[in-house]
């Protein structure tokens, strides 16, 4: 097997004197910048060079180079990021949308009707009504009360089914339409 080499001793020795002090993302920056080829050089020519070398850092030396790529802004933490929308910004969600409202996300057809905490927003006759709590379990009630028979005994058998495969509790899956 020919194993072509294109590093010379020059960058060897320059990564043997830098990769304690900078990440390797930094290092390929200062490769490019160094040592300019065809095409640019990568995170993975650094490590895998390091790790053919057997170049490894302490945890120590780790812990500055980070805190050191924190300072000047190159590495951020994800979660200060996450959620960063500003008031009336819509988001879509799985499907779902979302708008901020007062720093937090709520349904965005919640927000358009003008729902509040413990009102439901329900379809109908073709528009969004807000209705309360218990008017919506009635109306549950009458929806299930006027139901076809033999659906009513479909539905009582697919129960009965649920607490065989997944038992008494009925501990199935978090959204599992079965």
């Amino acid at each position: 097997m020919i194993h072509y080499t294109w590093w010379t001793n020059e960058m060897e020795q320059y990564l043997i004197d830098n990769y304690r002090n900078h990440g390797d993302k930094q290092l390929a920056q200062m490769f490019e910048d160094k040592f300019p080829k065809s095409f640019k050089w990568t995170l993975k020519h650094i490590e895998k060079k390091r790790h053919y070398m057997k170049l490894k850092r302490t945890s120590a030396e780790v812990h500055k180079i980070r805190s050191d790529n924190n300072k000047d802004g190159r590495q951020y933490k994800s979660w200060l990021k996450r959620n960063k929308g500003n008031n009336g910004e819509v988001r879509n969600w799985g499907g779902k949308f979302f708008i901020k409202i007062d720093g937090k996300w709520i349904p965005e057809h919640r927000y358009r009707v003008g729902a509040v905490t413990g009102e439901v927003v329900r379809k109908h006759e073709g528009t969004l009504v807000v209705i309360d709590r218990k008017s919506n379990q009635k109306l549950n009630s009458e929806i299930r009360a006027n139901r076809h028979p033999e659906l009513k005994l479909t539905i009582k058998a697919l129960n009965q089914l649920k607490k065989i495969i997944y038992g008494k509790e009925n501990t199935r899956p978090q959204g599992n339409s079965f």
